[in-house]
């Protein structure tokens, strides 16, 4: 174990890598919410509460298959079907980036270079154990823009999902008044 920082000191990260990370954990967080809430408008498009407070407390792996799902049953398109598809994949590899970002130890680089004194250099620190290899370490200097472009590619995904779900929800409400002036009419 001698191999990994310790942990105390805390981390003297400056503010725009802890400004980065936290970014990306809303933007996650975003994400995840728009993927519960466009379940839940493809399970009751008038009235999406009673599914949402069931789906919210779905692993975010369990709401990118229950979305499809979901779709599937509702969305007979198959171009579309394909779009959410792909999009879903990335979102099974944002979702995969995250937890490695998330759970890493991270920690001062404390190597004495000129290049490090002027700069508070991170690490992060992901221990993992393999059948195969055994224990590895895998250090990685992380930067704010690292972590920036990750909080992008997030938002980049959440919009096309956002789209799409607005998209389903206009149609079915549209459905919705037809079907509603049919039954005024007879």
């Amino acid at each position: 174990m001698d191999d990994i920082p310790a942990l105390f000191p805390f981390i003297d990260a400056d503010d725009e890598l802890l400004k980065s990370l936290g970014r990306a954990t809303m933007d996650f967080n975003a994400l995840e919410q728009e993927l519960s809430e466009f379940i839940s408008r493809l399970i009751d498009a008038k009235d999406p509460h009673p599914a949402f407070v069931a789906v919210c407390e779905l692993s975010f792996k369990t709401k990118l298959g229950v979305l499809m799902s979901e779709y599937e049953l509702k969305v007979k398109l198959n171009s579309k079907r394909e779009q959410l598809r792909h999009l879903l994949g990335i979102c099974g590899n944002i979702d995969k980036a995250r937890n490695h970002y998330m759970h890493s130890f991270f920690y001062s680089d404390s190597s004495n270079s000129e290049k490090n004194k002027t700069q508070n250099r991170v690490r992060r620190l992901k221990p993992k154990s393999y059948i195969t290899k055994g224990f590895l370490l895998s250090p990685a200097l992380i930067t704010p823009k690292e972590l920036n472009d990750f909080s992008n590619r997030i938002r980049s995904i959440g919009i096309q999902l956002l789209a799409m779900d607005s998209e389903y929800s206009i149609a079915k409400q549209s459905q919705y008044e037809h079907e509603k002036s049919q039954t005024t009419k007879t």
